[in-house]
């Protein structure tokens, strides 16, 4: 592409995996970029909006890890004041990782057609047990249906039975129930 309509840091094709320009571009600017949010997201949501947030009951990724049980144990261990930089560095750590993957994905092909290979397998996955599950419900859903759809017409074709009784005064023990349901029939 032309310089002009280039939006990211161009990387050129033979530009190898460790060197002094592959750890700035890779590492040096990532990092400051993550860095400048980190303490830009600390002051917003730990300093100036901590109160609101508070009684506002706003769900946060922070109200959320301090609800997991593992990290909750971390937390709680460090104590109310120190609970915040536990946070951030463990989203330091989940940067970092999720970082030095995505630069092995960028630079080795092989690990990105196997990252590819792996979600795509986990999606195929998620969506068939997603719709075995779904057509099995569904399966039994009907047949619940059928089945209550039985007992209502017993539960109907009995009360006619009662009401043929009763409208012509035979309440006699020798009418079969196929007798009554082919006179019912016949009506």
């Amino acid at each position: 592409l032309p310089s002009s309509e280039q939006r990211f840091i161009a990387h050129p094709a033979d530009e190898p995996f460790f060197g002094w320009t592959s750890l700035v571009y890779n590492i040096g600017v990532p990092y400051a970029i993550y860095f400048v949010w980190a303490i830009l997201y600390y002051l917003l949501n730990f300093i100036v909006k901590q109160k609101k947030i508070r009684e506002q009951e706003y769900l946060t990724l922070f109200v959320y890890f301090s609800g997991v049980t593992w990290s909750k144990k971390i937390m709680d261990r460090a104590g109310p004041n120190a609970a915040p930089m536990v946070f951030m560095a463990y989203h330091l750590v989940y940067f970092t990782v999720s970082h030095i993957l995505a630069l092995f994905c960028f630079y080795f092909s092989w690990v990105h057609n196997t990252f590819t290979f792996l979600w795509i397998s986990i999606m195929i996955w998620n969506g068939s047990r997603y719709y075995v599950k779904f057509f099995e419900y569904t399966k039994k859903l009907s047949s619940h249906q059928k089945q209550h759809i039985e007992i209502i017409k017993e539960s109907y074709s009995s009360e006619k039975q009662r009401e043929y009784h009763a409208s012509t005064k035979s309440n006699s023990p020798t009418d079969s129930s196929e007798e009554l349901d082919s006179k019912l029939k016949s009506e």
